[in-house]
């Protein structure tokens, strides 16, 4: 690991994780919204390929900011992933 003084990591550097660790990121939550329950064609649209077409009953979509997405898996986004939340007071 290189440390210099004044300066930023660069955005691709990925040296400090280990793969197959399990990463601690915090995150900043930009958005809270209840369940979709409608039905109709354009509520399946606006969804990602394999999400529901309803959300559980009592759910809560919550819509987070990495600051460090470097830090996250390449491919975070294909579903291979469990994400588990822990919460704490400011």
């Amino acid at each position: 690991m290189d440390v210099t003084i004044g300066a930023v990591s660069r955005a691709g550097d990925r040296s400090d994780t280990k793969e197959g660790a399990a990463a601690q990121l915090e995150a900043r939550l930009l958005h809270v919204r209840g369940p979709r329950r409608a039905r109709g064609a354009s509520a399946t649209e606006e969804r990602a390929p394999g999400s529901p077409a309803v959300d559980p009953p009592g759910a809560r979509i919550l819509v987070l900011l990495v600051p460090d997405g470097f830090r996250l898996p390449s491919d975070v986004d294909q579903g291979g992933y469990r994400f588990f939340l822990r919460l704490v007071r400011k």
